[in-house]
């Protein structure tokens, strides 16, 4: 009991990380993970983006490299503004994420998901043998 409410605390509060990040400048989302990028570029439709390399831990997973990708789209004021993430962990934690967005969310789709409140999309799927978990606006 203690390991299924320890992971739904590791899940909550990484999710709630994770998806507050949409709709950030791109500065604030450098003041929160710093600019000590994994890589940085540009994406084959334009979009700046930057992507880091964490350590994070599961009761499924134990710990493990975490990468977070962040693509940003500019306003018209040139403000750049964080409107797709992407995140790759361990393949150990999709039915984690799958159970997580079931039970919150509406499902679209296979492994597809919609937060009708906030307009938000969410996909879980499987990317060179690790789960992906990509959050778009709608």
């Amino acid at each position: 009991m203690k390991k299924i409410v320890t992971l739904s605390l590791i899940l909550f509060l990484g999710l709630q990380t994770v998806h507050a990040q949409l709709g950030h400048t791109r500065s604030e989302i450098t003041d929160k993970f710093g600019n000590n990028f994994y890589k940085s570029g540009t994406s084959n439709l334009g979009e700046p983006y930057v992507i880091y390399k964490t350590q994070d831990s599961s009761a499924t997973s134990g710990s493990y490299t975490k990468t977070l990708g962040f693509y940003f789209k500019k306003s018209e004021d040139g403000t750049e503004y964080c409107n797709e993430q992407l995140i790759m962990e361990p393949l150990t934690e999709l039915n984690n994420w799958v159970e997580y967005y079931k039970g919150k969310y509406e499902e679209i789709g296979n492994m597809k998901y919609r937060d009708n409140t906030n307009k938000v999309i969410f996909k879980v799927s499987v990317i060179d043998n690790h789960c992906a978990v990509r959050i778009w606006y709608e």
